[in-house]
């Protein structure tokens, strides 16, 4: 009976130590999973602000240059390419 509990003693130690260390593994598997988390959200809000941003003021460029433009003026835009201008 001894000796089939020396034999047993150290196979369960092994056993014991490897599912420790899986546990370890897994935690910090656990832990980097919730930190890259984190950060793929917050670059993905800043993106998003980013492009919202760009969006807000491509909109407002547009509506003010358009408010100061006439449809006549598009004629003499081109016109001015077809004169000679002077050197100044």
């Amino acid at each position: 009976m001894v000796e089939l509990y020396q034999l047993v003693k150290p196979v369960l130690l092994r056993h014991v130590g490897f599912s420790v260390n899986g546990v370890i593994i897994l935690a910090f598997f656990w832990i980097l999973k919730a930190f890259l988390e984190v950060v793929c959200t917050l670059g993905s809000v800043v993106f998003v602000s980013i492009l919202l941003v760009r969006g807000v003021w491509t909109g407002i460029s547009y509506f003010q240059d358009g408010r100061y433009r006439r449809t006549d003026d598009y004629d003499d835009e081109n016109q001015a390419w077809t004169r000679t201008q002077p050197v100044s």
